[in-house]
């Protein structure tokens, strides 16, 4: 009855959890609730669609905190330690007796504490014979006081440069023949000398050595390894995961579930985000990048995106006369949109195009040109220069290597890019260098494009789902 009115007194409540699979549902548990609750259901339901279809399987798990179990075995764990004490008074006795010892040693007369026997004195006259110690222990003897134990550990734990050790002498001429003629004096003395200098190496050597955290014992590697394997920079990975232990405690440092939950929380917070484009009237965007990360197609489905999804007048404009086919293939994608199109084939005509204020937003695809030669990069600043407010953002493959992302992130870093958007993310098993890419170069995600269809691909950039992506 004692411990059902205990459990009366605990507020207990359920919570459920819903997630792709049975693993993540019960992931997500640990992580807010550690693993203090106790399961209660499991089940699979569908979730979203329209109008009855196209819904999507889910889990669901139904928890309940805190645990009755580690409750129960929390309280059989304080009854065994009672029933231990009642069943071994021995054990009691031995307790209270040296708690006995403990507190009177403080109230024993200063003689009674200190006392030194006779042959304790005459082996510490050998030891440090010649030192002022050895002066205070024979006039001690004579007089048959005590020496104080604070006296003797002065001398014995001071730094190695005040230790009676080097007090020690060996005299040339001694007039004592039990010191110069006795062997086991000179084998004390050799050996003492022996102890300084073996003591003064490990003291050296000491220093050398790293201090080592005691977290990278248990948590460092765990996740160091799950970044890298995430394509997540060897040449960042150690150094941001170290200033990320710098913000936690030692009882988060020691916890998995936790460290996950704070590792996860500080990427994101590291990942600067957009939601979209803001479109306002006459909103001109170009979109930069060099051949090959799929900056065409995603004109294209920015345009779909703005007229079909945000009902906007919108239209295409296109610098890029250099590709074999490239014009057309815009060209046909915007007459079956509905979307005007029109090329430019230098700067007064992309001028001109520019100068109409009837839409309310202009795509412009740039030439994807080798930017790395300063020729290209001149050549676009012109266009970019010859009309006002272009906002520009920087189409990165989510394939590409972190060094490539940087390379060509310092190319545009002149040119005020105030986005990135990442192509082919169906193409890419892990987000590692994405995510590192983010945290280092601190620009905004702003979309991602997934597949080769013109409707539905493209997705403002959500920064929790790229750390989940390499943190499961």
């Amino acid at each position: 009855m004692q411990g059902n009115s205990a459990n009366n007194k605990i507020q207990f409540s359920k919570k459920t959890f819903v997630a792709r699979s049975r693993n993540e549902a019960e992931l997500m548990a640990k992580l807010e609730l550690g693993s203090d609750f106790d399961p209660l259901s499991y089940k699979e339901i569908e979730t979203g669609g329209f109008l009855g279809f196209f819904k999507t399987k889910k889990y669901q798990i139904i928890v309940e905190t805190p645990s009755k179990k580690k409750i129960a075995e929390r309280a059989r764990q304080k009854n065994k330690l009672k029933t231990s004490s009642a069943e071994n008074p021995t054990d009691d006795k031995k307790l209270q007796d040296m708690k006995n010892f403990i507190s009177s040693y403080g109230k024993q007369p200063e003689a009674q504490k200190y006392r030194q026997t006779e042959e304790d004195v005459e082996l510490l006259k050998k030891i440090f014979s010649g030192s002022t110690l050895s002066q205070k222990l024979q006039t001690a003897t004579s007089q048959k006081i005590n020496v104080s134990k604070p006296e003797l550990e002065k001398y014995l734990q001071a730094p190695l440069k005040n230790s009676p050790i080097n007090k020690i002498q060996i005299p040339e001429q001694n007039t004592d023949n039990n010191n110069i003629n006795n062997p086991a004096f000179t084998k004390i003395s050799t050996e003492i000398t022996s102890i300084k200098e073996q003591i003064v190496k490990i003291k050296s050597a000491m220093k050398t050595i790293p201090q080592n955290n005691s977290s990278q014992n248990k948590q460092f590697d765990k996740f160091y390894n799950k970044l890298i394997d995430s394509d997540f920079p060897e040449s960042l990975c150690r150094n941001f995961l170290e200033n990320f232990e710098k913000t936690l405690n030692k009882i988060q440092l020691e916890d998995s579930a936790i460290y996950q939950k704070k590792l996860r929380e500080y990427l994101i917070d590291h990942i600067y985000s957009r939601e979209g484009v803001e479109i306002n009237s006459a909103k001109k965007i170009a979109l930069l990048g060099p051949t090959g990360v799929g900056k065409t197609t995603t004109v294209a489905k920015m345009a779909y995106h703005f007229k079909i999804d945000c009902d906007k007048k919108v239209r295409v404009l296109t610098l890029d006369t250099y590709k074999f086919g490239g014009i057309t293939q815009l060209e046909d994608l915007c007459r079956e949109m509905g979307v005007p199109f029109a090329a430019c084939y230098d700067i007064e005509m992309f001028k001109k195009e520019l100068c109409s204020e009837d839409f309310d937003i202009t795509i412009i695809d740039t030439t994807g040109k080798n930017y790395s030669e300063s020729k290209s990069l001149e050549e676009f600043r012109q266009y970019c220069d010859a009309v006002e407010d272009i906002e520009k953002y920087l189409v990165l493959s989510s394939d590409a290597k972190y060094s490539d992302m940087n390379k060509i992130n310092s190319n545009f870093e002149n040119f005020g890019v105030k986005g990135i958007i990442f192509t082919k993310c169906d193409l890419c098993e892990y987000f590692g260098s994405v995510v590192a890419f983010l945290v280092k170069s601190k620009n905004s995600i702003v979309y991602m494009t997934f597949g080769k269809k013109i409707d539905g691909d493209l997705k403002e950039a959500v920064p929790y789902k790229l750390v989940d992506g390499i943190l499961k």
